[in-house]
């Protein structure tokens, strides 16, 4: 199927054929291209997610807006080094 598959035989044919695909497509794509798909993916993920679904993982809930815009900023990435 692909050059890889003998190092990938534990995944199944028809997932493998799919990842090949995409990962072909993606590949062929310009960095523009490629950018707006991946906006576009997250945005179609945040939909399903957070507007069309109930989650049971708590973990996952959807954050206080506050909060994701506070943790968006560069704050969000910095690590502590002592007491917050």
């Amino acid at each position: 199927m692909n050059k890889y598959n003998n190092f990938r035989d534990w995944v199944p044919e028809d997932a493998e054929r799919f990842i090949q695909e995409h990962a072909t497509r993606y590949h062929e794509m310009s960095f523009d291209e490629l950018e707006s798909k991946a906006f576009s993916l997250v945005d179609a993920h945040e939909q399903l997610m957070d507007r069309q679904s109930i989650v049971l993982y708590a973990g996952t809930n959807v954050i206080n807006p506050k909060a994701a815009k506070m943790l968006s900023s560069s704050i969000g990435s910095r690590s502590s080094l002592g007491y917050p």
